[in-house]
């Protein structure tokens, strides 16, 4: 699922290791998975490459689009890819990544981790019991928000110690100010995307000037 390649497909994955697509369905849809594991994995084995203290961690919304309304979390809401609201699946990223020498034209990324965003009546509405149930969710699992998946995911890349000068986010995230706070209080440096309402203009009256003389 994670290796390199295109058309991720059962049947492309299937043809690509050479195996029956059946039991590559199987193994997605019924087989356990550490799912903690391979993102503790990943975060302990980032190439050197990429492992750079000018890196940068990266949290972010990650949409599927979907024709129907069985798929586990499916409702239709934003899906950043086509910039409207359309069905689809919703999860939140977070990638590492470091500029190459033309900075985005180039740059390098390792993904540390991906969650399922479960909309609210998905995670607690008794009218979707059933559908749980069905896709397989935990009965234990409670609702979060996208930016408190991206704060978990954060803190387990800290927790790993993986290399990195600062945290980024757009404005989903940097406009929330309990996200904010929660990084100034690791003391994480942070470039967030903000809307208008939260942009001040701090006027210049009695700041002394230095000219150089």
């Amino acid at each position: 699922m994670i290796r390199p390649g295109s058309h991720k497909t059962l049947r492309g994955i299937g043809k690509r290791l050479d195996i029956n697509e059946h039991r590559v369905r199987r193994f997605i849809s019924e087989s356990p998975c550490e799912h903690n594991a391979v993102q503790d994995h990943l975060n302990e084995h980032i190439p050197e490459t990429i492992a750079s203290p000018e890196a940068m961690l990266i949290v972010d919304d990650v949409d599927i689009l979907k024709d129907g309304y069985d798929s586990v979390g499916v409702k239709s809401q934003y899906a950043g890819s086509i910039g409207k609201i359309s069905s689809c699946q919703v999860g939140v990223d977070c990638v590492l990544a470091v500029p190459g020498d033309h900075y985005n034209a180039d740059q390098l990324t390792w993904p540390l981790g991906c969650e399922l965003y479960l909309p609210q009546n998905w995670a607690t509405s008794d009218e979707f019991a059933e559908r749980r149930h069905d896709c397989g969710v935990p009965r234990d699992l409670s609702f979060r928000t996208k930016p408190q998946i991206a704060l978990e995911l954060l803190a387990r890349a800290r927790e790993a110690s993986v290399p990195h000068a600062c945290v980024g986010a757009d404005s989903g995230y940097g406009e929330l100010r309990s996200f904010r706070k929660q990084l100034r209080d690791w003391s994480e440096p942070y470039i967030l995307g903000v809307g208008p309402k939260d942009m001040h203009v701090i006027p210049d009256r009695g700041v002394r000037r230095y000219l150089p003389g």
